[in-house]
């Protein structure tokens, strides 16, 4: 089931990706491959995008694949629609630790042979406005709110999600600094308290900073990095706070088609050991 979600994804941005490309002209190279930015999509374009994020762990590993659907409604108002096409977790090795907190929660829900989650947990719609443009030679940068709202597609989340609906709101910067463009985002995520009470979730902040600079015609080279107070999924993290680097590139493989990949670190944590992303990018013209 995993692996038919996954190809339809890639393969239905691929057939829609064909039509014409109006690029986004409001920062200098567009969204950081992990982080956003301050940029919206030009007036009647749409941006159709398939990521996939990857954890790491010794005996144990979470996948989350997103599809997102983003539309210019005007050159600075942009909406957005997301959903969760896959929220995964497997722990192979569950019943050799069972005073790990993480584990005796999956076990509860799964059993002690392993665990698995594949569903469509949540959808999420918003917003994005400029509010101010980066103009050049000025020393102001690009600014921008944008605002969500989680509508949850499934209750019983198995300690996921909620289940119930949340909103999350950011504000994000962007400045260009010779051939160096700067991205930064601050953000809030209130987690409404679901039914089960087993499951207790925390409202999050957030933040990330990261850089981009050409080290080819097509080619970006990205670094973030990345904080966010523990939102009590136990069987993602075990800190009160957790901090994660990424190195990535941003490749143009045509005009209207980008590949975003990225290997990142968490440093605040023993687990997990290992983080990656993969994205693919099209913009068109309806």
């Amino acid at each position: 089931m995993s692996k038919t979600l996954l190809v339809f994804c890639l393969v239905s941005i691929m057939v829609l990706g064909t039509a014409g490309l109006s690029f986004a002209k409001h920062t200098r190279y567009g969204p950081p491959v992990i982080a956003d930015d301050a940029g919206t999509e030009p007036k009647r374009t749409l941006e159709w995008g398939t990521s996939v994020h990857q954890t790491w762990d010794s005996g144990f590993y979470t996948t989350t694949i997103v599809t997102a659907l983003t539309y210019g409604i005007t050159d600075r108002l942009e909406a957005y629609i997301a959903p969760t096409v896959l929220g995964a977790a497997y722990g192979e090795d569950l019943h050799k630790s069972p005073a790990d907190p993480r584990y005796a929660r999956l076990i509860a829900a799964y059993g002690n042979h392993g665990a698995v989650n594949q569903e469509f947990p949540e959808l999420w719609v918003g917003a994005k406005y400029q509010f101010i443009e980066e103009v050049k030679g000025k020393a102001t940068p690009a600014m921008a709110v944008k605002g969500g709202v989680k509508i949850p597609c499934k209750t019983d989340s198995k300690y996921f999600t909620t289940g119930e609906v949340d909103g999350k709101l950011t504000y994000c910067v962007t400045k260009s600094l010779g051939k160096t463009q700067l991205d930064g985002n601050v953000a809030f995520r209130y987690y409404h308290e679901p039914d089960e009470p087993r499951q207790k979730f925390t409202n999050e902040w957030s933040w990330d900073v990261s850089f981009m600079y050409p080290i080819a015609p097509r080619t970006l080279v990205n670094a973030s990095l990345t904080g966010k107070n523990e939102f009590r999924k136990v069987h993602m993290t075990r800190d009160d706070y957790i901090t994660d680097a990424y190195l990535g590139v941003k490749y143009s493989a045509t005009k209207n088609f980008k590949i975003k990949t990225a290997i990142g670190k968490r440093l605040t944590a023993a687990d997990p050991d290992i983080l990656g992303y993969l994205g693919l990018v099209y913009y068109f013209q309806l």
